[in-house]
């Protein structure tokens, strides 16, 4: 795994660093415990910026859609067209970061046999 994350650091640390399911506090534990370069660390590191932006904008428009759901603030087409992008782009996302993860591991796994 050492040889691993030489190697692909950079890509594992932003895909760690995209999801929302590990805390950064246990990706820089687990992290920090492999061979991963400082360079690939704070370069990967970089990448929350998109995910900070996106949590902000959620944040601002949940009081929307709850007003929205009540029916005390009329949602415009672009308010709907915009959280329908923020959707999809989220799956994509999803999707993107199970496929290059698929095949990072795969690949070890082929040099490992």
């Amino acid at each position: 795994m050492d040889k691993l994350m030489e190697e692909e650091g950079l890509k594992f640390i932003i895909l760690a660093r995209l999801s929302v399911i590990v805390p950064f506090n246990v990706s820089n534990y687990v992290l920090g415990s492999t061979s991963v370069s400082y360079a690939d660390f704070a370069n990967g590191t970089l990448y929350i910026m998109p995910m900070c932006a996106f949590m902000v904008y959620i944040g601002t428009t949940v009081s929307t859609i709850q007003e929205a759901i009540d029916g005390t603030h009329p949602a415009s087409n672009i308010d709907v067209a915009i959280m329908i992008f923020s959707i999809i782009v989220a799956v994509i996302g999803i999707v993107w970061t199970t496929v290059i993860v698929k095949q990072i591991l795969d690949k070890e796994y082929a040099r490992q046999e």
